[in-house]
């Protein structure tokens, strides 16, 4: 990776947690359980929370298609297919600690 690469890599690292974080505090409160609102939508919909993160991460993967079959215009103006980008990474984040809860669990 070239140096330039590798700091733009950093920024956008930078970016997302910026964006997760006011994110987590709308969905979270002040729970301070970062898969708060994983845990309890998946016991309302009475699936695993790994059900549920998948179904999120599905719902991400079809925007992006959707967006970029339109020519990466979106409608709702605030909210980037980068921020959708973002999203698949965190709950891909998310979803590795929900696994790991899981094992120690088990």
């Amino acid at each position: 990776m070239n140096p330039d690469s590798l700091s733009r890599f950093d920024e956008l690292l930078a970016q997302m947690k910026t964006l997760h974080d006011a994110k987590r505090s709308d969905y979270t409160g002040t729970s301070g359980d970062v898969l708060h609102n994983y845990r309890n939508s998946a016991k309302l919909a009475g699936i695993s929370m790994q059900q549920g993160m998948f179904a999120r991460l599905c719902e991400k993967v079809i925007r992006i298609s959707s967006v970029l079959s339109n020519g990466g215009e979106t409608k709702v103006s605030d909210e980037k297919i980068t921020d959708t980008y973002f999203d698949l990474a965190v709950i891909s984040l998310l979803s590795i600690i929900a696994s790991e809860e899981q094992e120690r669990v088990v």
